[in-house]
């Protein structure tokens, strides 16, 4: 789930890039975290399983096999999130608007007369 919650941040990104109509950012938001949420949820059960049923191929007992595999999942989904943090930020970073020459805006104000 983690996993799929940093794809918001790209929709967002997005959403204040493009000049459209609100309702469609709320579309777009909404579509995003549900998307989100399910690729998450299919990630984390993903490991979670494969794990189970790895160490109950070794023979483990059921409860330990099952805590394993939710062990494993979260720390997946946890180290998805502690990527996801350095990526949003980069992919929030905006460059500088360029520095206009002082002559330019003494002739554009009528400053220079």
């Amino acid at each position: 789930m983690t996993f799929g919650m940093a794809l918001i941040a790209g929709g967002i990104l997005w959403a204040t890039q493009v000049p459209v109509h609100g309702h469609f950012w709320s579309a777009l938001l909404n579509t995003s975290q549900q998307l989100g949420g399910a690729i998450g949820v299919a990630i984390a059960s993903t490991v979670a399983a494969t794990h189970l049923g790895t160490l109950l191929g070794q023979g483990k007992a059921a409860n330990v096999a099952l805590t394993g595999g939710f062990q494993w999942a979260l720390w997946v989904c946890g180290s998805i999130a502690l990527i996801a943090v350095p990526t949003t930020a980069a992919l929030f970073r905006r460059p500088a608007a360029p520095a206009i020459p002082a002559a330019t805006v003494a002739a554009r104000t009528g400053a220079a007369r």
